[in-house]
């Protein structure tokens, strides 16, 4: 718990110099989150990820680089309850609070891929970038799409259905349209149009925006 409170303050100097303010210690303790106290403050100043300058603390380099990484890890979490899981928003702040202290490097490259490598988080606050963000352009867009958003001709395969669509699942699996199904759009006006193991089922755009595939390509199989 000691060093997860040590991240949210480092986090927490992080945003005071984003957004152009002098980080005093006290401002800092109030704004992290999860209820950090003036001894997780000092534990940042004594483990050399922070200096204090009279009343107000600053990075030392190490700090920066850490800080850089916990605030990347919160906001590609924000990004991925909203986008993806469609968190409610109040309570996606606190989800990615407790996301952001575990995930791994890779996962945190993965989730950044999956979402398309976004810059900013919903708040429209920068998300650093990583390593995993230099690609060339063509490999830079969201791995995981709605159908809503699928070009005309594209097979994909379907990864999951938003629950609100519940009432509509057991129609949908019954025509084939179940996660692990692959399936191509044919038409997007005035209806959209799939093909499901060569039968065509027209839907709503509501029920087009609920559905999430990826793309698909005979070299990864889906």
């Amino acid at each position: 718990m000691g060093r997860r409170k040590v991240e949210e303050i480092l986090e927490s100097v992080w945003e005071a110099k984003e957004q152009g303010w002098e980080a005093g210690a006290e401002a800092v303790v109030t704004n992290a989150h999860g209820g950090a106290s003036p001894a997780d403050l000092e534990r940042a100043v004594e483990g050399g990820l922070l200096e204090r300058s009279g009343a107000v603390v600053c990075f030392t380099d190490r700090g920066e680089a850490e800080a850089r990484v916990i605030v990347r890890r919160h906001r590609l979490a924000e990004r991925l309850l909203c986008d993806v899981l469609q968190v409610e928003d109040n309570v996606v702040e606190s989800s990615a609070c407790e996301f952001e202290h575990f995930l791994a490097p890779e996962v945190t490259d993965s989730i950044c891929t999956l979402l398309g490598h976004p810059t900013v988080c919903p708040h429209q606050h920068p998300i650093p970038p990583g390593t995993c963000c230099g690609r060339s352009a063509e490999d830079v867009g969201p791995v995981v799409r709605r159908l809503a958003n699928v070009a005309v001709g594209e097979r994909v395969k379907i990864l999951f259905i938003a629950s609100d669509l519940e009432k509509r699942l057991e129609r949908l699996g019954s025509l084939g349209v179940i996660p692990g199904s692959m399936i191509r759009l044919t038409q997007r006006r005035p209806s959209f149009i799939l093909e499901v193991d060569q039968t065509s089922l027209a839907v709503e755009r509501e029920v087009a925006e609920g559905i999430y595939v990826r793309r698909w390509s005979p070299a990864n199989g889906g």
